[in-house]
């Protein structure tokens, strides 16, 4: 009988959280939708005035991708620079760590080259020890037209 309880425990915990990771997965999709109807800004122009963990717009240059950025200290992210009106930010569209091992899903840069304008939706993150100034968290990108 004791055996059958903890069983059954053990699955509730499993089950409630994977509700969880569904639930904020939902969320983290809805917030993304949001943006994309929030008014475009500039790299420089967002972080004249810039907010942390929240999902904006911003659109730049692209510079560094799939190349060594000597400005970074880890030279071989999976980042790139976005510039425009005197403001630069690093996005980062793969190993970006929730919390612990879960990681956010990468984001595909194929199509985008160095040189071109780019629109991002993401949010600029909180500097802590797995994250540096300025890093910025893509969920979705394309070309400006």
């Amino acid at each position: 009988m004791i055996m059958k309880s903890k069983k059954f425990i053990a699955i509730s915990i499993l089950s409630l959280l994977a509700i969880f990771i569904s639930l904020f997965f939902d969320l983290d999709r809805l917030k993304t939708k949001k943006a994309e109807n929030e008014p475009l800004l500039s790299v420089g122009d967002f972080l004249k005035n810039p907010v942390y963990d929240k999902v904006v717009k911003i659109y730049g240059e692209v510079s560094y991708l799939g190349e060594r950025n000597q400005f970074r200290q880890v030279p071989d992210c999976p980042c790139f620079s976005l510039y425009a009106n005197d403001g630069t930010v690093n996005v980062w569209y793969d190993s970006m760590k929730i919390f612990g091992p879960l990681k956010r899903s990468s984001v595909s840069t194929a199509g985008i080259k160095n040189g071109e304008k780019a629109v991002i939706i993401g949010e600029l993150k909180s500097e802590s020890k797995d994250r540096e100034f300025k890093d910025f968290w893509i969920r979705k990108i394309e070309k400006l037209k």
